[in-house]
């Protein structure tokens, strides 16, 4: 395979990004093989990649932290929202028909005396 460059020249990898048969001296002496056009991309990556290795289970680990802070959020949130529902049925401005009832007995008392 020849290089996508230098057409005369034979490659000896494939840019990590696109693709791209690339020869020695496109290569140079970098530790990956990226084209001109790929390489802020391949280190980008590549640092990603050598910060996740770092966690003991990698990217396995984050997403496992991830999920379970996702659910505690929600179930804090779900257990708020149904603390305050009750209290704004209960909390109404409807009258209290038993209050009325009673005070409109009393009233009735009070004029057959």
């Amino acid at each position: 395979m020849k290089c996508f460059n230098h057409r005369e020249s034979e490659a000896v990898g494939a840019c990590q990004g696109c693709g791209k048969a690339l020869c020695h001296e496109c290569c140079g002496d970098k530790k990956h093989i990226a084209c001109d056009n790929c390489e802020s991309k391949v280190v980008s990556v590549n640092k990603l990649l050598i910060t996740l290795q770092k966690f003991p289970f990698g990217l396995l680990k984050i997403i496992l932290i991830t999920y379970v802070l996702s659910f505690v959020a929600g179930l804090v949130l779900f257990i708020i929202i149904l603390s305050t529902v009750p209290q704004a049925i209960f909390k109404s401005d409807r009258p209290n028909y038993q209050q009325i009832l009673d005070d409109y007995e009393k009233n009735e008392k009070q004029k057959k005396k």
